[in-house]
């Protein structure tokens, strides 16, 4: 990590700037210990006596921000300033997770940043999951007070969750439910300064509650915005840490039912609210049953305590990947006993997608909510194309919400593509493994670069961010032709954004297409070049990730006659 020079702090309006650090050199790369940590001081100016908490901010988009850290020590009140009366009991209200059906919903959500100041954060960018699909909604920008609003459609339950610049963590989570129509989120922007304390002394370990929400499931949501010393289901997240993989299978399954009941029996002497005692619960239970009928985990555990192989060994595992058949569904069967893998409860979990997974009807077991969602995965990368059939939505007659949300966004895509289609080249229709020679034909006496990338790949946008410039400078020359070549991997949505600012010729593959390219070119993964010389001479150039190889060898090429 890197400290800047332009870090600063800013007391009651005034902002002061660095003055040196302790075991860190400012504006050089410091390096993070083998055991994860980093400790260092930061040095500034003195502020005032009065000043009663200070932020930390830097210039930079990807500058480390905390608000509101506290100097006093001092207890606050319980409530903070401006939160209206109305909220202050909000938690205080005990009843159970509801039982959400498959159901849509459109909610508004308006938010309220409390002590919000010129330096709090001014723009949220807000990611949106129902059913285990993610979508990234369009940035939330405050107004001057810390107010703001969005207005979100989704197939219930649904998981809201806000992130801001400098801030690795999500600022605010949210479920929401199809009976919600309007949410009010009260949010006091001076404990995002909590964080900063969590290694002081004990005193300063307060769970504050942050945030206060209105609606069907303000318990829960109050309980998931305090603050906590350790993160919710770290038990869960540790589970891979042990050898689970050396167990035999009586042993895994003993191990996994007997985690389960002494998790759910510690939630009846925690002091939460029903709701989230229940929220956890549905967690703890879909955890087993994913547990339990995949091997997942236990793949999970190979790899953690084996980080330097190269591949999977099967063969050293012992326990469920040999199981017999029909063993396997006898043990599952016992499990959905114990647990209903249809309880819509489960939908609340974070670990409802190892329900899902797997094919509950396989084993005689009724559980139509997991299997109508599980269909729904499969055939929402088909919609996001475009490619979406009529005959695939028989599934969902009982869940024909579904069906119409897939039906929605199938229309979106074919819309999209319309636009797209002039904005991209038409792929040759030649075998896939003749695809780049029919594709550079055209241009043969010219240098090619092809760049292979994704939207979703963050060094690809980085290096093409940082190319894009120099094609109006060193790079500027007739004689190359810049070709990016994408696949269905990229969300339609996202590539019709992006690709108008990238200068070039642009192709969408689908799977089999980009898989002969990569296996051509042997293609260990994206960015990836291919250089094509004036002969139409093509080499694959994992090298060239270096930037400074990069445009070195372009200008070599083209130097060439």
């Amino acid at each position: 990590m890197k400290f800047t020079k332009d870090v600063c702090i800013v007391a009651d309006g005034d902002t002061i700037g660095v003055k040196t650090a302790r075991n860190i050199v400012l504006d050089k790369n410091a390096k993070v210990g083998e055991d994860g940590k980093l400790s260092f001081a930061l040095v500034f100016g003195p502020v005032g006596k009065k000043v009663k908490a200070i932020d930390l901010t830097g210039r930079g988009e990807d500058s480390l921000r905390l608000w509101g850290i506290d100097l006093t020590g001092v207890p606050e009140p319980e409530f903070p300033v401006g939160l209206p009366e109305r909220m202050r009991v909000l938690d205080r209200v005990d009843e159970p997770l509801p039982a959400v059906a498959l159901e849509r919903g459109i909610t508004k959500v308006n938010l309220h940043f409390l002590n919000h100041t010129p330096h709090s954060p001014a723009v949220l960018t807000p990611e949106l999951s129902d059913n285990f699909v993610v979508d990234k909604l369009s940035a939330v920008r405050l107004d001057s007070c810390g107010n703001g609003s969005i207005e979100v459609e989704f197939v219930g339950p649904a998981f809201l969750s806000f992130t801001v610049a400098g801030m690795r963590s999500n600022v605010l989570e949210l479920w929401l439910t199809p009976s919600d129509k309007e949410v009010d989120v009260y949010v006091d922007s001076r404990r995002y300064g909590d964080m900063a304390l969590a290694n002081r002394p004990e005193k300063y370990k307060k769970r504050r509650q942050r945030v206060f929400v209105t609606g069907s499931l303000s318990p829960l949501n109050n309980e998931l915005n305090k603050m906590n010393d350790q993160p919710l289901f770290a038990d869960i997240m540790a589970l891979r840490e042990k050898p689970l993989y050396k167990m035999s299978t009586e042993q895994y399954v003993d191990f996994i039912e007997d985690f389960r009941q002494k998790s759910i029996g510690s939630l009846e002497s925690s002091e939460t609210s029903v709701m989230m005692k229940e929220y956890m619960k549905a967690t703890y239970d879909a955890c087993y049953l994913g547990a339990i009928s995949s091997s997942s985990l236990i793949t999970s555990s190979y790899w953690a305590n084996n980080p330097q192989a190269d591949r999977l060994e099967m063969d050293s595992i012992t326990g469920m990947p040999k199981e017999d058949y029909y063993k396997r569904i006898e043990r599952i069967c016992l499990a959905a006993q114990k647990v209903k893998p249809g309880d819509p409860r489960l939908m609340f979990s974070p670990y409802y997608q190892g329900v899902i997974c797997f094919k509950w009807e396989d084993a005689g077991v009724d559980a139509r909510n997991p299997a109508a969602v599980r269909k729904y995965h499969e055939l929402i990368a088909a919609a996001n194309d475009g490619v979406l059939s009529a005959d695939s939505l028989a599934v969902f007659a009982d869940f024909p919400v579904l069906a119409e949300r897939l039906v929605s966004i199938n229309d979106e895509a074919l819309a999209l593509k319309s636009r797209l289609a002039s904005m991209t080249c038409e792929t040759p229709e030649v075998a896939p493994e003749k695809l780049i020679e029919a594709i550079v034909a055209p241009h043969k006496g010219k240098v090619v670069m092809i760049d292979l990338w994704n939207t979703w790949c963050g060094p690809c946008r980085r290096a093409i961010s940082r190319i894009e410039p120099e094609k109006s400078g060193e790079l500027a020359s007739p004689d190359i032709v810049w070709i990016y070549i994408a696949d269905n991997t990229s969300p339609l949505k996202d590539y019709y954004k992006i690709i108008p600012d990238i200068r070039g010729l642009h192709y969408r593959l689908d799977k089999d297409q980009i898989e002969a390219v990569r296996t051509q070119f042997g293609a260990d993964g994206i960015p990836y070049y291919i250089l094509v010389d004036r002969q139409g001479g093509m080499t694959g150039r994992r090298d060239l990730r270096d930037h400074e190889k990069f445009r070195s060898a372009l200008l070599e090429e083209v130097a060439k006659r």
